[in-house]
């Protein structure tokens, strides 16, 4: 089973456009299906309306914070079993890490990203996305 970015909708929520720019970089050439939202109130809008299968999801942001999107995606019934990564450069520490993963994220990068870690863990999380589909269709 070859679960990968190429052509995947992907979301990135971030206020900092060197962040989006350094993930762009990473995607570059595997995925064309990239929506950007500057902050999380406008990335639960767009993951409404675009469905995205993976979302990278900034902590920090002006407006709504990510962990407050997650919040409010896992609340509806449409987007709550979106697959969703927190990125984040400040909140760093393991009792941070729980923090996200309570929220509803399905794992975690710190900045600076490294890029073979963004891509494994960004393919795992993909892996696990299209595992819950499968015994989810089978449940059906």
């Amino acid at each position: 089973m070859d679960i990968s970015l190429n052509n995947r909708r992907i979301l990135i929520a971030d206020d900092d456009f060197n962040n989006v720019q350094v993930i762009l970089s990473f995607l570059e050439g595997v995925s064309d299906q990239v929506i950007y939202a500057p902050n999380g109130k406008v990335a639960c809008a767009l993951a409404l309306s675009e469905q995205p299968e993976l979302i990278i999801m900034d902590w920090q942001m002006p407006v709504m914070d990510g962990l407050e999107a997650i919040r409010e995606l896992k609340s509806h019934e449409e987007t709550k079993d979106m697959t969703i990564i927190v990125a984040t450069g400040v909140m760093t520490t393991a009792e941070n890490l729980k923090e996200a993963l309570d929220a509803g994220a399905v794992d975690f990068l710190r900045k600076p990203f490294n890029p073979v870690e963004f891509k494994a863990r960004t393919e795992s999380a993909l892996r696990i996305k299209h595992q819950h589909e499968v015994i989810t269709d089978m449940l059906e």
